[in-house]
């Protein structure tokens, strides 16, 4: 199970794909994912489906998606994981990275 980050701390993550957003938008998109309760493979799940949808958003329309979209969510998987602290978690992305990166 994943623990809470720090004290006071709930089990969320907020992260973007801001590297690749348009610069037009106003705001980088987000999306909040919640890792309570949630095994070290679950919560890697969940941030992938958020990074595939955030980036999906933020990159769809780009004349190079096929080459965009996989380095957006790679990037945001990334950075989300990196924001949890959670050596696990990090061990379990390495171990998977193919998963998403291909897409």
């Amino acid at each position: 199970m994943i623990r809470t980050i720090a004290a006071g701390v709930t089990a969320s993550l907020l992260f973007s794909a801001a590297a690749f957003a348009a610069p037009v938008q106003p705001a980088e998109p987000t999306v909040r994912v919640s890792l309570a309760g949630k095994s070290t493979a679950e919560a890697h799940a969940a941030i992938v489906k958020a990074a595939s949808a955030v980036c999906f958003k933020a990159t769809r329309g780009e004349q190079l998606f096929v080459y965009v979209y996989p380095s957006c969510v790679t990037d945001a998987v990334n950075k989300a994981i990196a924001q949890t602290g959670d050596a696990k978690l990090a061990a379990y992305k390495g171990d998977h990275s193919a998963v998403y990166a291909g897409r």
